[in-house]
């Protein structure tokens, strides 16, 4: 105990489990107990370990001095203490049915890491380090040997390798990316739904895609914590850009298939004409193995756009290999994937990459820091 004077962010415990689902202090059976103690161990093998009223950590991941401690240990200490705060309700409140969803526990508790610490500490600017965490893993996912985030685990070799950055990052990025869809209030919900359904039980993939696309306001939850209002069949059917969305079959392209899309995106009179395909950093298209790498990989991709005429975020869900959407005439610029909130990566054929470029010479500001730095990334990716 004679380090205790180190743990500074630990005083701040109680401001990070305050922002994790309100309904879940609302309501017994959801209440959880205050927030755990935690502890630092010398010499501790795992980063942290989430048990439930005693979570341990390894000392770099828990102590933090002030005085001493650099910038990025402050982060660090942060997002850990909220990755294993996440866990509560993620992991330990609702588990994965078995090892090959470990990402119901990894992803989400990856992600609620950069809201978390977004809510309670917005100086430290978290959400610049969450594009650096779905670079990565696209990174991982456009090599040959990626795998989809629910993975065959029968063996304790394979379910030792579930808790890789597949599990982790591109678990994270894909509820990203379906909670900027979706919008805030219906993931939200949706969330809250699945916690209560299944909270001291287990669940698999398909439950969250059923609970999400299940959602109902607050007010229609029933004493069991379930919805059974007339109007639900109504609201279980999602319009998005004059769409319906079947949830389920748009999700397991993302957690049953391997592998990050490629959209290329090309002008054609008031039209934008949209292709998909598998990107693959070390294949080039020439490869004569390219046609069977490619063969059967098809995405239900969320996009999204912004154009010069008007600052709205539009939306369309590509469901086939080509598609193409209106946006005017008159449209100058088109950016896609507003702020890389969609895990896709994203090629303008023609002029389309000089228009963005031009635009960031006149004005960068036009577009925000997350959308630059998608540019630059996937520039990269592309030349390489």
């Amino acid at each position: 105990m004679g380090r205790c004077t180190q743990i500074h962010f630990n005083t701040n415990l109680e401001k990070l489990s305050n922002i994790f689902p309100k309904c879940l202090a609302q309501r017994p059976p959801y209440c959880l107990p205050p927030p755990p103690d935690l502890v630092a161990i010398p010499d501790f093998q795992s980063g942290a370990m989430e048990n439930w009223g005693l979570i341990t950590f390894r000392e770099t991941s828990l102590l933090y001095d002030p005085t001493t401690s650099s910038a990025s240990d402050r982060l660090w200490v942060t997002k850990v203490i909220a990755h294993e705060l996440a866990h509560q309700w993620f992991g330990n409140l609702v588990t994965m049915k078995w090892w090959n969803d470990i990402w119901l526990n990894e992803g989400f508790a990856t992600y609620m890491e950069y809201i978390s610490v977004d809510t309670t500490y917005p100086k430290l600017r978290v959400e610049d380090y969450l594009l650096d965490t779905c670079f990565v893993a696209i990174g991982r996912d456009s090599l040959n040997s990626s795998r989809p985030i629910s993975s065959v685990a029968e063996s304790p070799t394979q379910i030792k390798e579930m808790f890789d950055t597949v599990s982790y990052n591109k678990g994270a990025c894909v509820l990203h990316m379906l909670r900027h869809y979706l919008t805030d209030q219906v993931f939200q919900i949706g969330i809250m739904r699945y916690l209560r359904r299944y909270s001291y039980s287990n669940a698999r993939n398909q439950d969250l895609w059923d609970s999400v696309a299940n959602t109902c306001s607050e007010e229609e939850f029933t004493s069991g914590g379930h919805c059974y209002s007339n109007s639900q069949a109504a609201k279980n059917a999602y319009l998005y850009a004059g769409e319906h969305l079947d949830l389920t079959t748009m999700m397991n392209t993302w957690t049953l298939q391997t592998g990050v899309p490629l959209v290329t995106v090309a002008r054609q009179g008031s039209r934008l004409v949209l292709k998909q395909e598998r990107f693959l950093r070390t294949t080039h298209p020439s490869d004569p193995a390219w046609p069977s790498l490619q063969q059967g990989y098809l995405w239900h991709i969320p996009l999204t756009y912004r154009t010069d005429t008007s600052s709205s975020i539009h939306r369309h869900l590509m469901t086939t290999l080509t598609d193409s959407v209106e946006v005017g005439e008159e449209v100058g610029w088109v950016k896609v994937n507003v702020d890389m909130a969609g895990y896709y990566l994203v090629h303008y054929d023609g002029p389309g990459w000089d228009d963005l470029i031009q635009l960031l010479k006149d004005n960068h500001t036009a577009l925000s820091f997350m959308d630059r730095t998608h540019l630059i990334h996937n520039a990269f990716q592309l030349t390489t």
